[in-house]
């Protein structure tokens, strides 16, 4: 590529190279926004692609409408580079602008999106448009933080996965609310107050109530766990995660095995897996589970069908998993907690602790401190032990 292009990231500049190949491909002798449009679409890794998928639309839909309406030339141009076109040179202009508006040191293939939204008399914006995607749902999305980490990726090299970073979440108070276990009260209410006690992760647990039901209350959660910059995770239903655009799905050993599920969820969307066995923990890390959840630890009342796992069975599974988070589940209260984070749980998970207390914020509250106060003791033991 020529050194105008040089802040170009390397998924804008492979766009750019296929916007070529799908130029040469229908016999044009140049590139217009079409073709960076083909290009985007088929550079499926990459911010824009991501996004267009998130915004439901489909490659396969995107190609169709452009070859309709473009149709093939008659003579296979000369081979080497191919001129863009001023309207594809102006989404150029567009895509730098727009790096610049998000001061961001790269221009990527979000900024070559927005470029073609914002040209919008080409090929491409007619096509888009068509599509239902427009400049503000580009930029909202670009600007929410389940995209924060593709971004980081395609302008800096490696970071977390998009999914690893929703995972991490549940690395301190989990709390699962239930209908069954509110003390009578509305579950949105009660992750509210969980979430203003320092909860930093809410799954959705509902058997009673149909998935159309269960819809808009699910929707409410992610609005709240949004606002507080928290996970949304719904338990065993894949098609309700993505109705709801949940961070996260929580799947038990019964429930639709992980990669049926993971044709189901968006690409941003992760998965964590109920164990009890290190057998099923190595099962589950192997079919690519985002976190782990471990139990029960001690007798619980709010699920029935739990099979006892331990602080013995935490211990195994800590030896045998290190690369994703562990949540230890199962009648923990604050009287115990101290045991199941020394056994190896990243985080605790928690219904009645919280559900069913008389004030569920401060119940919330005392859980993170405690779980804050012996992260913060590790670290000193750790600093400790270096120091010698």
């Amino acid at each position: 590529m020529a050194s105008r292009f040089e802040k170009f990231s390397e998924r804008a500049r492979r766009t750019l190279s296929l916007a070529q190949q799908e130029a040469q491909r229908f016999n044009h002798n140049y590139i217009g926004t079409e073709h960076i449009l083909l290009g985007l679409v088929r550079e499926s890794d990459c911010t824009a692609a991501r996004i267009l998928t998130n915004l439901s639309v489909e490659p396969s839909k995107v190609r169709s409408a452009v070859e309709f309406i473009i149709g093939r030339g008659e003579h296979r141009p000369a081979p080497g580079e191919i001129g863009l076109t001023p309207r594809a040179k102006r989404v150029i202009e567009l895509a730098v602008d727009e790096a610049r508006r998000l001061n961001d040191h790269y221009i990527g293939t979000e900024h070559l999106l927005l470029g073609l939204l914002r040209e919008g008399e080409g090929v491409a914006g007619g096509v888009l448009e068509s599509q239902g995607v427009d400049v503000g749902r580009v930029r909202s999305l670009i600007a929410s933080t389940a995209f924060a980490s593709i971004r980081d990726e395609e302008g800096s090299g490696p970071h977390l996965s998009l999914r690893g970073q929703g995972a991490a979440k549940v690395a301190g108070l989990y709390v699962i609310v239930d209908p069954q276990l509110t003390n009578g009260r509305n579950v949105v209410e009660v992750a509210r107050a969980a979430l203003h006690g320092g909860a930093s992760a809410i799954q959705l647990r509902d058997k009673l109530h149909d998935k159309g039901d269960q819809l808009p209350i699910a929707r409410h959660l992610k609005e709240a766990c949004d606002e507080f910059h928290a996970a949304f995770i719904v338990n065993d239903h894949a098609d309700l995660a993505v109705a709801a655009d949940a961070h996260g799905l929580h799947v038990g050993q019964h429930d639709l095995p992980v990669p049926e599920a993971r044709r189901i969820l968006k690409m941003y969307q992760f998965i964590g897996t109920s164990n009890a066995l290190p057998e099923e923990a190595q099962a589950s890390l192997a079919q690519e589970a985002d976190y782990l959840a471990v139990g029960a630890m001690y007798g619980s009342t709010s699920k029935d069908n739990t099979r006892p796992a331990g602080l013995e069975g935490l211990r195994l599974v800590r030896q045998v998993i290190r690369n994703v988070p562990i949540v230890a589940i199962g009648g923990i209260n604050l009287g115990n907690i101290d045991q199941v984070l020394e056994a190896g749980a990243d985080g605790i998970c928690v219904i009645s602790a919280v559900g069913m207390a008389e004030d569920p914020e401060a119940a919330a509250r005392a859980l993170v401190e405690r779980i804050g106060a012996y992260k913060a003791r590790g670290r000193q033991d750790k600093a400790s032990g270096q120091a010698r």
